[in-house]
Parts: structure tokens; C-alpha cells; sequence
């Protein structure tokens, strides 16, 4: 699984398939701190395994930029929904 801004990548896994991905963007890894920080919009999706499990939560949201964009079309509970839910009405 990828997460990307710009030219950035956090990736959660190490195939083949992701490596080749970021070759043909020129994209570089990143930690995922900065990823969150910078990107505005992250579209996550992504297989949910142990990794990625609740990759999304108030920690992540709190690091995000207040204009950021979350789209998430994968299945599962990568993202915190309550801890979403929270931060989009407490910030």
C-alpha cells in the first residue's frame, strides 16, 4: 500500500508491484508524519492488514494540514471513524 503527496511516498510494504510504482513517478519514501503533514489529499486505498490497521487515527489527524482532504476507498477499519468523527467536530 501506498500513500503519496507530490513526489512522496509512505509505503506500508515492500512488493514488487509498489517499488515499481514509485520508480515510474520518481517518488521518494517518506516517514508517514511527514506524509500526513504534507499532503492535501490523501486517498487511501489499501488492503487492510496489521500494518495498516487504524493507520488513521487522532494522531494523524491532528498532524494533517486543516485543509486536508482524507478520500478513503479501502475496506476495513484503516481509518479511526471515531476518532475521525471527533477530530472533524472538535478539531
Amino acid at each position: 500500500m501506498i500513500f503519496a503527496y507530490a513526489n512522496c511516498t509512505y509505503d506500508y510494504s515492500d512488493t514488487v508491484v509498489e517499488v515499481v510504482s514509485i520508480w515510474q513517478f520518481n517518488a521518494k519514501k517518506v516517514p508517514f508524519t511527514e506524509l500526513v503533514e504534507k499532503s492535501d489529499i490523501i486517498f487511501i486505498a489499501a488492503s487492510l492488514t496489521p500494518q495498516t490497521h487504524r493507520a488513521f487515527k487522532s494522531t494523524a489527524f491532528q498532524k494533517m494540514k486543516p485543509t486536508a482532504v482524507l478520500v478513503n476507498i479501502a475496506r476495513g477499519p484503516i481509518v479511526n471513524q471515531e476518532n475521525l468523527y471527533t477530530f472533524t467536530n472538535n478539531g
